[in-house]
């Protein structure tokens, strides 16, 4: 690029502006918000993202669903991101280990449950995981209760993600609660990795004997 030549990139893709900007301004309902670093810029728009649907969430009537036409049977009530010590973090390393614990609330009876956690990179699904039955130990949940998500090694690139969680049943897996992109955790290079994603791997070394020692005579009794 000439020197003196500026670009200017308008998007919603928080991983482009990471990746491309040095700097970047924050617009939020026609409003400027701030300019600065980009790392520092996404962070905060990814905050007010998550706020706004936060608000959302407590303005629904928790006793209805979206179209008022039945009773919500149970509710997401907390979602929370563990490091490998068990500490609560939105920051990883590509390849650490990461557990997802979802407490909910069961309004009325919840038969065959079905519990999701889904990982979007630019609003586009990285990955997704979903229970099976036997991850749920009984058919029918009733009252309150956490479900624990544990994934050993997150192979996930460096970047930001949002993050949905989906609580279903099983028949026709309808939605009881979702809760659509309004958490988000950075995840960031692997001092080893050279490149965006760590992969597991070792190394194994075996010599083989040089043509002198083949002709080492043999001087056992």
């Amino acid at each position: 690029m000439e020197k003196g030549t500026s670009i200017i990139l308008v998007t919603h893709y928080t991983d482009t502006i990471r990746h491309m900007c040095e700097r970047a301004a924050l617009i939020w309902n026609s409003r400027l918000e701030g300019i600065g670093e980009s790392n520092t810029v996404v962070t905060e728009y990814l905050r007010l993202l998550q706020v706004r649907e936060h608000s959302q969430i407590a303005r629904t009537p928790e006793a209805t669903v979206e179209d008022g036409s039945q009773e919500k049977k149970a509710l997401i009530t907390g979602v929370s991101f563990l490091d490998g010590n068990g500490t609560a973090s939105q920051d990883f390393t590509t390849g650490s280990p990461i557990r997802v614990r979802i407490d909910y609330e069961v309004l009325t009876k919840l038969r065959e449950p079905v519990f999701a956690v889904h990982f979007y990179s630019d609003r586009q699904l990285a990955t997704a995981f979903i229970s099976r039955p036997s991850d749920v130990r009984c058919q029918e949940l009733r009252g309150s209760g956490t479900m624990e998500l544990s994934v050993d090694q997150m192979h996930l690139p460096a970047g930001t993600y949002t993050v949905s969680v989906v609580i279903a049943e099983q028949v026709e897996f309808n939605h009881v609660d979702w809760h659509n992109q309004i958490y988000f955790l950075r995840v960031h290079s692997s001092e080893r990795s050279l490149g965006r994603l760590s992969l597991p791997h070792g190394w194994q070394h075996k010599q083989r004997p040089t043509d002198t020692e083949n002709q080492r005579p043999d001087l056992s009794v």
